[in-house]
């Protein structure tokens, strides 16, 4: 086999991987893009029932103010190649994660790419769901709440502030990203890629506050009553109608 056709099955063969599986994609919108938007309107529910009281005062102000001081400031500053390592290796800890084999990720200024066989809708789409710095941040709030428990206000205004910042950098430039069109959401379909990415990150959102709150009951107890009520009122509905 000569070198040019050589060439030709491997294009050929990337393509096949990574055009998107149109039958599949079109049983998977039907079957998904309900559910996650049934479990995203719950988790919006959650998020506003979540006991306040460890965000109450400045820490909640802190947050607020610099995300709203970010949702302007990475506008302007999009630090686009902070976002392009963060979003290439969030697409490599994923494959990881998950036993994929994947390249490391080569990274530049404007743009980056990492090569992962046979990736899956969870893989092509995690940086658009899965803040990288605002998991590492969280996670490093966590870790020191639980070491050092009387930590001033201060600290906590700080770091809530911090966080702040991490999910404002995450929603702008996933919004910039989305807004210039992105090869990953053709994957599964436009429509399902959307439904996750949202579920996502209200998923993500949810599991952060209760992660820097540890507030475990909580974390739990309300999205379960919530999904209790909800399947009680359907099973009620549906004994009406008959």
């Amino acid at each position: 086999m000569s070198a040019h056709q050589t060439k030709d099955l491997v294009k050929r063969e990337l393509k096949r991987r990574k055009a998107p599986r149109h039958g599949l994609s079109i049983v998977w919108v039907i079957l998904w893009s309900p559910v996650l938007w049934i479990l995203t309107g719950l988790l919006i529910v959650s998020l506003w029932r979540f006991p306040k009281d460890f965000f109450n005062g400045l820490a909640a102000s802190s947050f607020a103010f610099a995300f709203a001081l970010g949702s302007v400031l990475f506008v302007c500053f999009p630090c686009r190649p902070l976002y392009v390592f963060g979003h290439e290796l969030t697409h490599w800890f994923a494959a990881v994660l998950t036993g994929h084999k994947a390249d490391f990720p080569r990274l530049g200024l404007q743009k980056g790419s990492v090569n992962v066989t046979q990736p899956t809708l969870f893989i092509a789409l995690a940086p658009y769901f899965l803040p990288f710095f605002l998991i590492l941040s969280a996670i490093a709030i966590a870790i020191t709440r639980l070491f050092w428990h009387n930590a001033p206000s201060l600290f906590w205004n700080l770091a809530f502030a911090w966080l702040g910042l991490c999910y404002s950098y995450h929603i702008v430039l996933t919004i910039l990203a989305l807004a210039h069109g992105q090869s990953d959401l053709q994957f599964r379909g436009p429509v399902l890629s959307y439904s996750v990415i949202v579920f996502g990150n209200f998923l993500v959102l949810y599991l952060s506050l209760v992660l820097v709150s540890q507030n475990w009951r909580a974390g739990w107890n309300i999205p379960w009553q919530l999904t209790k009520t909800l399947i009680n009122k359907c099973v009620n509905y549906s004994g009406l109608s008959v």
